[in-house]
């Protein structure tokens, strides 16, 4: 994406009310790296995705319980009607899981997988 465009992509996700992530089981292990930037926004989740999959277990492990299978309307309806009457019940990230996303949090981590590399190869 042009530089531009991922500025105006994210000036519209900051300006949103709440974001949305959907995500099929068949991508269980995976997680959509717009997940992360949803974070960094500190706006109100929803998460239609298999609870049991890598997206799901990583809102949960955010502090975000506000999740639904994306196949089940059922689950959904439910979801959506708790996340309507409290937006910001079970759907923010802790500060804690914020931070770790920033760019500081994420080069403090590959930071420390450098010198854990480096030490062992000395040793």
């Amino acid at each position: 994406m042009p530089p531009v465009a991922y500025r105006e992509a994210l000036s519209e996700m900051l300006r949103a009310d709440a974001l949305l992530v959907l995500q099929a089981s068949n991508c269980n292990a995976q997680v959509p790296a717009k997940l992360y930037e949803y974070f960094r926004a500190r706006r109100p989740i929803l998460a239609l995705t298999d609870p049991a999959g890598d997206t799901g277990l990583t809102c949960r492990d955010a502090g975000i319980t506000a999740i639904a299978p994306l196949d089940s309307a059922q689950a959904i309806a439910q979801c959506l009607a708790q996340f309507v009457a409290s937006p910001t019940q079970g759907t923010l990230a802790t500060d804690s899981t914020i931070e770790a996303a920033s760019r500081r949090g994420r080069t403090r981590d590959l930071a420390r997988m450098l010198d854990d590399v480096t030490a062992t190869a000395r040793a």
